[in-house]
């Protein structure tokens, strides 16, 4: 459409030229009759202003198209908008979303880091505690092992022939003690 344009104005813009090189031509040609001339002249400016108002057709035309084609770009422009917009406020609620996923996640790891020094303290006092209990166990295998020994030793006295020569004695001294 632009081409055809461009055409229509170096059309009309030849026809300029033309009339000049045309009225030299009659002129010579019929010997400067001025009212050919003039006739020539007034056919060629009538078909100038014919080519000068299609032109202005064409361009209004033109002119028109372009009014068309902008109001539908609007259009679709405004169409655009619409999704753009509701995607706009999607990707806001996405960010919020994220946003709220990780101060979540931020609050889990330090609860996590707090079980883990709860564990690892846990942990320490179980140890502890375990290593007095070992301890403490052993304390009493020795405990038990004298008191073995020491029944033994009471079970061999109490058995021994001189506990049992004595018993009378502990008998009366027991009863002397009683008075």
């Amino acid at each position: 459409m632009i081409a055809a344009k461009d055409d229509n104005v170096s059309d009309v813009t030849g026809a300029s030229e033309r009339p000049q090189a045309e009225q030299h031509a009659l002129a010579v040609s019929l010997g400067n009759d001025t009212e050919t001339v003039e006739a020539s002249q007034a056919r060629r400016i009538a078909e100038l202003e014919q080519q000068l108002a299609e032109a202005w057709s064409q361009h209004d035309a033109r002119i028109e198209d372009i009014a068309a084609l902008t109001e539908s770009w609007q259009r679709d422009l405004e169409t655009t908008k619409k999704p753009n917009a509701s995607l706009h406020d999607e990707i806001e609620a996405l960010k919020k979303a994220r946003n709220a996923a990780e101060k979540a996640r931020n609050a889990a790891d330090k609860a996590r880091l707090a079980a883990e020094k709860a564990r690892d303290d846990a942990s320490a006092k179980l140890a502890a505690m375990k290593k007095k209990f070992d301890q403490k166990e052993a304390q009493f295998q020795l405990l038990r092992i004298k008191f073995i020994k020491a029944t033994k030793q009471r079970d061999a006295m109490l058995a021994s022939t001189s506990w049992k020569l004595t018993a009378p004695l502990r008998k009366v001294n027991g009863v002397l003690r009683r008075k």
